[in-house]
């Protein structure tokens, strides 16, 4: 229509409008050279790769718990083992039934 050239004014708007009326804030900000849409696009790429990153360390974190956990509950069982072996030591010495083997 226009053989390649942007025109000047808008096309079915009366003399005088221009684009940066039409397209307000985006307008403005394009002609005045400001990327500012650019800007928040790429930090909402970088907020998503900021979010992999946490996840992926979440997720690492998680396993590590759980091994932690279980090593925690393999203590806690040998220790219950440890302490019913002494409670019967201290009952036989209790008793006098105490000797070497015991």
């Amino acid at each position: 229509m226009y053989n390649g050239e942007v025109p000047k004014h808008p096309s079915n708007y009366c003399f005088g409008v221009k684009q940066s009326d039409i397209f307000w804030v985006q307008g403005v900000l394009r002609k005045e050279g400001s990327s500012y849409v650019n800007h928040s696009a790429v930090e909402i790429e970088n907020l998503k790769v900021e979010f992999l990153f946490v996840k992926k360390q979440n997720e690492d974190l998680r396993q590590k718990n759980q091994a932690l956990e279980s090593k925690f509950d393999d203590t806690a069982q040998c220790f219950k083992a440890i302490a019913s072996h002494l409670a019967q030591v201290l009952k036989e010495v209790r008793d006098g039934n105490a000797s070497a083997h015991l």
